[in-house]
């Protein structure tokens, strides 16, 4: 396989390029995406140039990828706070075992216990954030191009 960007060799299976860091698409999405987008881009008789074919497929082609990559970015939010909350809910218990158990000394504890159960969910917050930053970036980028494309093609 071979990088788009960079036109470096790369294993199979990689995912991303070796030498320049750009995303791998595989021969069969990459054709299956032609498919769909060649299926949905009717020859208009506006169109009086190939390049304004292909501005019109690359805009098609970026707009499938951004619903991709923002259901991306949703699932690592809802895996990453998800996670935080049963951390949460672990520390809760254990404090309400702990308080259970101890027949003798000071029930205090569980009130810091819940204080500390606010935090988990906070990190997981900040991990999913941090996770995503780049995929929202890429986002962005393909906004722009989209745009690009847009006042081109009209």
């Amino acid at each position: 396989m071979f990088c788009e960007s960079c036109g470096a060799k790369n294993d199979k299976g990689n995912s991303f390029c070796e030498k320049c860091g750009e995303r791998l698409i595989p021969v069969e999405e990459k054709q299956e995406v032609e498919k769909t987008v060649r299926k949905e881009v009717k020859m208009d008789t506006k169109l009086k140039s190939s390049r304004e074919i292909e501005l019109l497929f690359e805009k098609e082609k970026y707009h499938s990828y951004i619903g991709k990559i923002q259901k991306s970015i949703t699932m690592t939010y809802v895996y990453w706070i998800g996670f935080g909350l049963v951390i949460s809910l672990m520390i809760l218990a254990g404090a309400s075992y702990q308080n259970e158990m101890s027949h003798f000394g000071s029930h205090d504890n569980e009130g810091m216990m819940q204080v500390f159960a606010i935090i988990p969910p906070i990190i997981g917050f900040a991990i999913a954030h941090a996770r995503t930053l780049e995929k929202k970036i890429r986002v962005q980028e393909m906004k722009w191009r989209m745009d690009f494309y847009s006042k081109h093609i009209d």
